[in-house]
Order: structure tokens, then C-alpha cells, then sequence
């Protein structure tokens, strides 16, 4: 699960009311410290923390913001021949893959139904000028 620091605070909050949004910032900084917490961040959306542990890339979707953790074994030999070429050591690498989730691309669909009679309506309309 992905949250924002905004929702941490409102789940935090159900049991301990008193706590502010920087404790919520020290305590995630702390914890992504030890290696308990990875953020994720990409284009300009709020920072998003997840306590999975495990090396994961991200699949974005980019009409409701939806993050899916997706696992890319095949990219390892890509970034170490990329890191090979390039005499880089200590490598890193994430990938973030964008596009439209299957709810995002089924909603986009019947809104294209609806709108098929509206733009027919709208050429006849003009083929009678």
C-alpha cells in the first residue's frame, strides 16, 4: 500500500489523536533510515510510503494516480550491462511504467459510447448547413 503522509497522519490519528503531521515526517524519515519504509515519488505527486522491503518497480496510473508494485527480474541484467558499459559500481535502478489502470480505461470506454451519438448528432448537424 502506497500513502501519502496526509493519510498516515489520518490512520495515526484514530488511535492517537494528539499526533501532528511532522511526527508523522520524523518518524517515516527514521524509518526509510533503517530500511523499514521506501518512498516513491514521480512527477510532481505527493510522496508515497510503503513498508514493502522487497526490490520492486512501479506500474502508475496516470488518470486516478494508482501504484501497483510489479516485479521486473529481467531489468537486473539491463542496469548491470548499462553499469558495465559506463565503469559504475554500487548500481541502483528503478523503473516506473505509466499509462491507464483497467477501471481508468474502462471508464474512459463508456464515456466514448456516450459521446459517439453527440459527435454523430453533431456531424449531421452540420452536413444540413
Amino acid at each position: 500500500m502506497h500513502l501519502t503522509a496526509d493519510a498516515l497522519l489520518e490512520r495515526v490519528r484514530t488511535r492517537l489523536p494528539g499526533v501532528s503531521l511532522g511526527t508523522i515526517y520524523r518518524t517515516v524519515d527514521i524509518l526509510r533510515e533503517i530500511g523499514l519504509v521506501q518512498i516513491f515519488t514521480h512527477n510532481g505527486m505527493a510522496a508515497r510510503y510503503e513498508a514493502s522491503l522487497s526490490k520492486h518497480h512501479h506500474l502508475v496510473c496516470d488518470v486516478c494516480s494508482d501504484i501497483t508494485n510489479v516485479n521486473v527480474p529481467s531489468l537486473a541484467p539491463v542496469m548491470h550491462a548499462i553499469a558495465a558499459q559506463y565503469h559504475y559500481d554500487d548500481i541502483d535502478a528503478s523503473l516506473t511504467v505509466t499509462g491507464r489502470c483497467v477501471n481508468c480505461a474502462a471508464q474512459a470506454d463508456h464515456a466514448g459510447d456516450r459521446a459517439e451519438p453527440v459527435e454523430r448528432a453533431l456531424e449531421t448537424a452540420a452536413a444540413r448547413e
